[in-house]
C-alpha cells in the first residue's frame, strides 16, 4: 500500500462554509476547498482531505475555469524559494484523483478492500499518469485474493517503469505475494546478483551494476539541525545518470529529529524505537530485489576519499582524479587533461571508479540553507568515461642485412 501523497479521511470544522480564511484557504465551488497549513497544499471535498504535492505559505488568489473547472492559484511559496511567488494550475481530474485515492485509502485501512478497490480504480481513471492509485488498486485486489486483477492494475507501470514498479512491489508487504508471478520473469537476471545492502543501509561495495548497465547506489542525506537522516537506494542509467528508480531504505520517519534517544539501536544511532524491525525487513526486501535484477559489485572498483582543499578525489590505481571548483561541474582528469565531466551540487562526498564500462560515480553535496532544506542536500552524478586508449605496439625494427662476405 503506497500512501506517500495521500491523507486519511478527516472531519474539518468550518470548511463547508463560504467565508475564506485569508491566505490559507480558498473555496473553489462544487464542494472543493484549496488550503495550506503554511507548508503543504491540500484539496478538500466534504470530509476528505488530500495532499497536492505542492508547498506554499499562502494562497494569494485563485480562479476556476468555467468550462474545464481547472483551478489556477497564485501561491506564496516557502521563504527559501528565490521566486517567492508561483502560479500553479490543477485540472479537475487531477484533484478528483487525489480525493478518490484518499477516500479509498480510508476504506482500505478498514479492510474494506472491495469498496477501496472501486475508489482506487476511479482515481486511476481520473489520472492515469499517477502511479500511486495503481499501486493501491493492486494492493486492494491482492488482499482480496484477486492476483490477476492486481497484476492488471500494475501492467501499465511494469511496461513504462519496470524497475521502479518492481522495487515498489518488493518493499510493499501487500504486493509481495505478487513477486512470484510470471509477468515479472522478463526482469529476472540470468544469474542472481551478489550486491548487498548492509544493516547500516549502505551498499557494502558502495556501488553496484547489473547486466543491463543500470547502476545502483545508496545516497544518504542528514539533518544539520537534528539527528534525523535518510538513506535511499537509487537505480541510475549508466549512460545518462538519470534516475530510473528509487526507494527509501532508512526513511527520515525511521530516525529521530530531536536526538532524544541516546542509545544506539541496531547498526546506526538515532533510530526511532521499534522501527528497527521495519527497517531490517526493508533491507532484506531490497537485497532480494538486487539479487533478482542481477546487481553485483563492478570490476576494478576503486573508492576515493575526497580531499577538502582543493575539492578533489584521486583514484590511484586508475590514475584518474575528479575535481570541482564549487561551480557544480565535476571533472574527471587524467594528468592535466579533462577526460569527461558531469553536473552535480557543490562538493564531493564520495567517489567511485569502475571498469566495464569505465565510469565515475560521485555523491555530491552542498551546505543546506537555514530555514529551507533543513538538510545538507546530496545528489548522485554518474560520469561515463570514454574507452581506454591502448597504446599501439611499436613495430620491430627491420633486421640488419646479413653480411655477404
Amino acid at each position: 500500500m503506497r500512501v506517500v501523497t495521500t491523507s486519511v479521511v478527516i472531519g474539518l470544522l468550518g470548511l463547508a462554509g463560504g467565508e475564506a480564511v485569508a491566505g490559507k484557504r480558498a473555496v473553489l465551488g462544487d464542494g472543493y476547498v484549496l488550503s495550506t497549513d503554511g507548508t503543504t497544499m491540500y484539496v478538500t471535498k466534504g470530509t476528505v482531505k488530500a495532499r497536492l504535492g505542492q508547498d506554499a505559505n499562502d494562497i494569494k488568489s485563485t480562479s476556476v475555469d468555467k468550462t474545464t473547472k481547472d483551478v489556477t492559484a497564485k501561491l506564496e511559496v516557502l521563504d527559501c524559494d528565490p521566486n517567492m511567488e508561483r502560479t500553479k494550475t490543477w485540472t479537475r481530474a487531477f484533484l478528483d484523483a487525489r480525493i478518490e485515492n484518499a477516500a479509498a485509502y480510508a476504506l482500505h485501512a478498514k479492510k474494506n478492500y472491495a469498496k477501496a478497490a472501486e475508489g482506487f480504480a476511479r482515481a486511476v481513471a481520473d489520472d492515469p499518469t499517477w502511479e500511486i492509485p495503481a499501486y493501491n488498486l493492486a494492493s486492494a485486489k491482492q488482499m482480496s485474493g484477486k492476483q490477476d486483477d492486481a497484476m492488471a492494475a500494475l501492467a501499465p507501470w511494469l511496461k513504462s517503469h519496470p524497475l521502479q514498479t518492481y522495487l515498489q512491489m518488493s518493499i510493499d508487504p501487500e504486493l509481495g505475494p505478487l513477486l512470484s508471478r510470471p509477468e515479472l520473469a522478463t526482469l529476472r537476471a540470468k544469474s542472481p546478483g551478489t550486491a548487498m545492502i548492509g544493516p547500516d543501509g549502505f551498499l557494502k561495495a558502495g556501488v553496484a551494476i547489473n547486466p543491463d548497465g543500470v547502476i545502483a547506489v545508496t545516497r544518504d542525506e542528514h539533518s544539520w539541525g537534528g539527528c534525523g537522516y535518510g538513506i535511499d537506494l537509487e537505480l541510475r542509467d549508466g549512460k545518462t545518470g538519470g534516475m530510473i528508480a528509487h526507494v527509501a531504505t532508512y526513511a527520515f520517519d525511521d530516525t529521530e529529529g530531536n536526538c532524544d534517544h541516546k542509545v544506539r539501536i541496531g547498526p546506526t544511532p538515532h533510530l526511532v524505537p521499534k522501527r528497527d524491525v521495519a527497517v531490517a525487513a526493508r533491507i532484506t526486501s531490497e537485497n532480494n530485489a538486487l539479487a533478482f535484477l542481477g546487481f553485483a559489485a563492478p570490476s576494478a572498483l576503486e573508492t576515493a576519499a575526497p580531499a577538502e582543499k582543493p575539492d578533489t578525489a584521486r583514484f590511484a590505481n586508475a590514475k584518474l582524479g575528479v575535481a570541482t571548483s564549487g561551480d557544480g561541474v565535476f571533472r574527471v582528469l587524467s594528468k592535466d587533461s579533462i577526460v569527461a565531466q558531469g553536473n552535480g551540487l557543490e562538493h564531493i562526498q564520495d567517489a567511485y571508479y569502475f571498469e566495464q564500462p569505465r565510469t565515475v560515480v560521485v555523491q555530491t553535496t552542498a551546505p543546506g540553507r537555514e530555514g529551507c532544506e533543513g538538510t545538507d542536500p546530496t545528489d548522485i552524478t554518474v560520469i561515463p568515461l570514454p574507452a581506454a586508449t591502448i597504446p599501439a605496439t611499436p613495430a620491430k625494427p627491420p633486421a640488419p642485412p646479413k653480411p655477404t662476405h
